[in-house]
């Protein structure tokens, strides 16, 4: 007669095989379990094996205290944001806890404010992101073609592979800027414009004194922000 598995313990399939204790944050509700489940506040993506522990959410990127959430890890730290004319690039550090996987990525999220004191609305297919908008794999990221005398606030996300299965929304940190006035872009060669959309940018840019400011093209070719 075969022995049911204890409690603490779980057999995914039936067999002679031993019985396997609960990967680390995960339970038992029964004895014979084939499975064990996430304890409250952690979580197992789809894909991830019935042996692997229970992971959270991670917390935002931030540069300012924050209280987090249940069962959230601690946020990135230390955002900068330098803007030039119309354009803008942030970078922070990653979070103290990503939640216990390897697998965080970042989310930017873009409100136009106005000039005003009006609420924030999001911004429109117009404002260009380079690499990417969503799924950023590096902390830092290069954002353009915003407009002239206007308030933003840019929220950056740290999500991870179970951040989906979290009852709280991802968390984030938001810093606040201006924009100063309209100035010509990054061109190509050619005198063609710069263009991020898709995450496509050029790999070679040319530098005129006159558009744009020394720092941010040394900024570009140094790789903060990679094509």
């Amino acid at each position: 007669m075969k022995l049911r598995c204890p409690s603490g313990t779980f057999k995914a399939n039936q067999g002679d095989e031993a019985c396997t204790h609960c990967p680390i944050n995960s339970r038992t509700t029964s004895e014979g379990a084939t499975n064990c489940v996430c304890r409250n506040g952690y979580y197992r993506a789809d894909l991830d094996p019935l042996d692997m522990p229970c992971t959270t959410a991670p917390e935002p990127p931030t540069d300012q205290p924050i209280s987090p959430a249940p069962a959230i890890p601690s946020a990135p730290q230390a955002v900068i944001s330098s803007v030039n004319e119309t354009s803008l690039m942030l970078e922070w550090t990653p979070p103290r806890d990503s939640g216990g996987r390897e697998d965080l990525v970042y989310n930017i999220i873009c409100k136009s404010c106005g000039s005003g004191r009006g609420a924030c609305t999001r911004c429109g297919d117009n404002v260009q992101y380079a690499p990417r908008q969503l799924g950023l794999t590096e902390p830092r990221i290069y954002i353009s073609d915003l407009l002239a005398h206007t308030q933003y606030t840019f929220e950056i996300q740290a999500v991870n592979g179970v951040t989906d299965q979290s009852p709280f929304s991802p968390q984030f940190a938001s810093v606040n800027i201006t924009t100063n006035q309209a100035g010509k872009r990054f061109r190509r060669g050619s005198g063609e414009r710069l263009s991020c959309r898709a995450g496509a940018c050029p790999s070679v840019l040319t530098k005129d004194s006159h558009l744009w400011s020394d720092f941010f093209f040394e900024r570009l070719l140094m790789g903060s922000v990679h094509p």
